[in-house]
C-alpha cells in the first residue's frame, strides 16, 4: 500500500506512484488488512538520526519513526456501481529512541537500556476535512497484504 498526501492534482501525482520507487520522497509504504467491511492500515516513516562527523557528538543517537494507523469503512454508493470509503479512524503514533552508544552489544545488537518515548495523535474525522473517497470495483483483491511494497 502507498500512501501520499499532496496539494498536487491527482493527475501530476499519480503517474509517480506506478514506479518501483516513487518519485516523491513523502511516500509511505506500508500493509492493509480488510475487517468485514473495515480497512486498517499502517504506513511507517523511519526518519534517520542526523550524521555528525566529531566523535564526541556520537554519544547519543536518536532514531525516530512515526507510524499512522487508518481505518477506512467500505460503503456503496447507492444508484451507483462505485464503492465509498469513509474515514473511520486516524491516529499517528510517533517514537524517539535515544541510543546510547555503550549500550550496544559485541553484535551491535541493541540493548533493553535504551530509553523510548511514544507520543500518540487522533485526529478529529471531520466530513468537510476528510471526505470519503470514491472508488471503482474490482474483479479480485487479497483480504491481506503479504508484505510491505517494494
Amino acid at each position: 500500500m502507498l500512501f501520499l498526501t499532496s496539494p498536487d492534482e491527482p493527475a501530476t501525482v499519480v503517474p509517480g506512484l506506478k514506479e518501483k520507487q516513487p518519485k516523491n520522497p513523502a511516500t509511505l509504504r506500508g500493509k492493509y488488512q480488510l475487517y468485514g467491511n473495515n480497512i486498517v492500515t499502517a504506513m511507517v516513516k523511519n526518519i534517520p538520526p542526523p550524521v555528525s562527523g566529531f566523535k564526541s557528538n556520537r554519544k547519543q543517537e536518536v532514531q525516530q519513526s512515526t507510524s499512522f494507523h487508518i481505518e477506512f469503512e467500505i460503503c456503496p454508493v447507492k444508484g451507483r456501481n462505485n464503492g465509498m470509503l469513509k474515514w473511520a479512524h486516524h491516529a499517528a503514533f510517533i517514537t524517539k529512541t535515544i541510543i546510547n552508544p555503550s549500550s550496544r552489544s559485541d553484535l551491535g545488537r541493541q540493548n533493553q537500556n535504551n530509553a523510548s518515548n511514544v507520543m500518540s495523535t487522533a485526529f478529529e474525522l471531520s466530513p468537510t476535512k476528510y471526505p470519503p473517497m470514491y472508488f471503482s470495483r474490482v474483479k479480485s483483491y487479497t483480504s491481506k497484504s503479504e508484505h510491505i511494497l517494494e
